[in-house]
């Protein structure tokens, strides 16, 4: 976690992302002119077996967007690939908080199985699922609203892939964000430590992806509301029955 300053060649590389002409154009179109980063993280897979459900579906805090760049490569198929479910950003629901879908689900167990909705739902994320597979040296950029979550390592792959994790800086951090000491600013490429920054000002720029999604993104009557009904439903029963049996930690 928020590597910064822990090897000149990283940094370099996240210099050369930030100040591409293509890049530097897709962070534009994505957030604006003026954008601050909340980590710069690096993901080490030792090849270990990790069977599913390697990494709960998930979205982060609004407004995020994070660039991937893939170290070495990573074949599609089980090989701990970042995973997504297209099209889920349009809509304001969290499979973590929202649905039956997430392991952390600690409610009644029997809504684990008698649900309907969420198997639905389930049935649709298999359909719309993309997994951000590669070669070395490839980079991805997605909107954290997308759900997403690392994927099962299967086959003992080891590989590395490095996250930057950025935001508009009219959006808020979803918790403190320090800076590195000085003496890491100093050792920063410019355009990493322009980056690192939070003294920037607030960008409101309307006309962005970013802020596209925040101004169209609304409750919508359908599968989605479904699921998080039946959700509800779980939680309200077991609240009830918590209530009707004082001494039971867990339905």
């Amino acid at each position: 976690v928020d590597v910064y300053g822990k090897s000149p060649t990283l940094d370099g590389m996240y210099e050369t992302l930030l100040t591409h002409p293509l890049t530097r154009a897709l962070v534009r179109d994505m957030a604006g002119d003026h954008i601050k980063a909340r980590a710069f993280n690096c993901r080490w897979m030792t090849g270990a077996h990790d069977p599913p459900p390697a990494h709960d579906w998930h979205r982060d805090s609004p407004g995020a967007f994070n660039f991937g760049i893939l170290l070495s490569d990573v074949p599609p198929g089980g090989n701990a690939a970042t995973g997504f479910i297209r099209g889920s950003h349009w809509y304001p629901y969290n499979p973590v908080w929202n649905t039956l879908l997430s392991e952390r689900y600690e409610g009644p167990p029997a809504f684990r199985t008698l649900n309907v909705f969420n198997h639905l739902l389930r049935r649709r994320m298999e359909r719309r699922f993309a997994e951000a597979a590669g070669r070395a040296g490839d980079a991805y950029l997605f909107t954290n609203d997308l759900w997403h979550g690392r994927q099962p390592n299967l086959h003992g792959r080891r590989g590395m892939v490095v996250l930057i994790a950025l935001y508009p800086t009219r959006f808020p951090f979803p918790c403190e964000v320090k800076l590195p000491s000085p003496e890491v600013m100093e050792r920063l490429p410019p355009a990493v430590r322009e980056a690192v920054r939070q003294d920037k000002p607030t960008d409101f720029d309307e006309g962005t992806l970013i802020g596209e999604l925040a101004a169209r993104r609304r409750e919508r009557f359908g599968l989605f509301s479904l699921a998080r009904l039946e959700r509800r439903l779980a939680e309200g029963y077991g609240r009830l029955r918590r209530r009707l049996r004082p001494g039971l930690v867990r339905a």
